[in-house]
C-alpha cells in the first residue's frame, strides 16, 4: 500500500510538470510522459516486450482525452477559423480516400519505391 501512495504522488507531480512544460513552452507532453511511463512500467515489473507499446498507448490515450476538450475551448473562445478548418478537413479527407485507392491498386514493390523517393525528396526539402 505504501508503494502505491508513492507512485500516485510521483504521477501527480509528473502530470503537473508535463502540463506546465506543455502549456508554457509548447513541448508535447509525450516527450516527458512516454519515458516516465517506461521507467514506471519497468519499476512495476511489466513484461519488457510490451513496455514501449504500453507507454506510447497510455500517452496517446491521455492526448485523446485532452485534445477534444482543448479544441472545444478554442472554438468557444473564437480562436478557430471555420473556413480554413473546412478546407483542411476536406483536403485531408480527399487525400486519405485517394491514398487508400492508391495502396489497394498498386503492388508492394511499387509502393516501396514510391516511399523511398517520397522520403528522399522530403528530406532534401527539409535540408535545403
Amino acid at each position: 500500500m505504501h508503494v502505491m501512495i508513492e507512485i500516485t504522488i510521483a504521477l501527480l507531480f509528473l502530470g503537473i510538470f508535463a502540463g506546465l512544460l506543455s502549456g508554457f513552452f509548447g513541448i508535447g507532453s509525450g516527450i516527458i510522459l512516454v519515458p516516465a511511463y517506461i521507467f514506471l512500467f519497468e519499476f512495476l515489473n511489466f513484461p519488457k516486450e510490451i513496455i514501449p507499446f504500453l507507454a506510447t498507448g497510455t500517452s496517446m490515450t491521455t492526448m485523446a482525452l485532452v485534445i477534444p476538450n482543448a479544441a472545444r475551448t478554442h472554438y468557444k473562445n473564437g480562436n478557430v477559423d471555420m473556413d480554413v478548418l473546412r478546407i483542411v478537413f476536406l483536403v485531408g479527407l480527399l487525400f486519405c480516400f485517394f491514398r487508400k485507392i492508391y495502396f489497394v491498386l498498386f503492388r508492394k514493390h511499387y509502393l516501396t519505391n514510391y516511399h523511398c523517393c517520397f522520403f528522399n525528396f522530403g528530406s532534401l526539402t527539409i535540408n535545403f
